[in-house]
């Protein structure tokens, strides 16, 4: 889930456990580094050994200071990685080379070391940059007075991240540690607060009310739906619900097992607030699983079906409901 990898398991359990702000936010992360920091957590008491092989249950004395961690340093509100992060990276990239690129165009400075060394990235720059028939130092004016309605209106901090992190004709961008060091600041802190301001801006520009023309063509897919935040097969899937298909056929046209495709049910909706799910639970049935997922005070699947004591009522039709009724329970 923190690589980002979209599968109908991780993007579950991203909503489930409200993880979606930091789904894909740390793309880079390997299972040895993961288990290492687990080793490290269990050896200061911070998380206890769970029944199973590599699984853990945070501790009092860890629950105890990531909750005043977080009191202190809480995750950024519009920080939302399960709907920006993956067209993040090149909506900053593309965003970071234009700045540069302008700061040395209007300086007369043909020559300079590019901060993307992403190819796509640097050559949908040249092409931004020789489409527009914007005088250079006009286009920089009216991007700068773009950036300035959106920053204008956060927090000092993201708005002094931000500003460090630019590469121009007279500077380098500063990393994550850099600006740590130089605000007294936590290095996972500082990234998610920049993380949060750059899905702010891209959540901004996406409600197409025209505010940011120039941003708004740096975006990797404008005008996204919520289908966009689906699996290739969950859209499948999707195209046969809506030509009226059961879920029996679906699975018997793609020869897929009849719980993959209700894994795939479940991701629409929870990508889909609107989507019905009478056809596969009723009315009666939803009302004794929210009473059980009440009573359990948690959204274990396990926990909410001892609870139910009815046989028809399935996994599948729990997670449906879960789903349903999102942070509402």
């Amino acid at each position: 889930m923190l690589k980002g990898k979209k599968s109908s398991q991780t993007i579950q359990d991203a909503h489930f456990f409200r993880l979606a702000p930091l789904f894909g936010t740390v793309p880079s992360l390997s299972r040895e580094e993961l288990m290492k920091t687990a080793v490290g957590l269990e050896k200061n008491g911070l998380i206890d050994s769970g029944t199973r092989e590599d699984h853990f249950i945070i501790s009092r004395q860890g629950e105890e200071l990531l909750t005043d961690y977080l009191d202190k340093q809480p995750l950024p509100a519009a920080l939302n990685g399960l709907k920006f992060q993956s067209e993040a990276f090149a909506f900053w990239g593309r965003l970071s080379l234009l700045i540069q690129s302008l700061s040395h165009i209007i300086r007369s400075q043909k020559s300079f070391y590019p901060i993307q060394r992403n190819l796509g990235i640097q050559s949908f720059v040249k092409q931004f940059l020789s489409g527009t028939g914007k005088n250079r130092l006009l286009l920089a004016e009216h991007l700068y007075s773009e950036l300035v309605s959106l920053l204008e209106t956060r927090e000092a901090l993201e708005q002094k991240i931000f500003v460090l992190k630019l590469s121009g004709s007279h500077r380098i961008g500063n990393t994550y540690n850099q600006i740590a060091a130089e605000l007294a600041d936590d290095e996972w802190h500082i990234k998610f607060v920049f993380l949060g301001t750059i899905h702010f801006m891209m959540e901004q520009i996406s409600l197409g009310k025209g505010d940011y023309p120039l941003l708004a063509s740096l975006l990797k897919n404008k005008g996204k739906s919520h289908n966009d935040s689906l699996t290739q097969s969950s859209k499948a899937t999707l195209d046969f619900l809506a030509k009226g298909y059961s879920l029996q056929d679906i699975a018997g046209i793609r020869k897929l097992k009849s719980n993959t495709i209700e894994d795939h049910i479940v991701e629409i909706a929870l990508a889909d607030k609107e989507f019905p799910i009478h056809d596969y639970v009723s009315e009666k049935e939803k009302m004794v699983i929210l009473q059980a997922a009440g009573e359990s005070k948690t959204k274990q699947l396990k926990s909410i079906k001892m609870l139910v004591k009815d046989e028809s009522i399935s996994f599948f039709k729990i997670r449906l409901v879960l789903a349903k009724a999102g942070d509402n329970l």
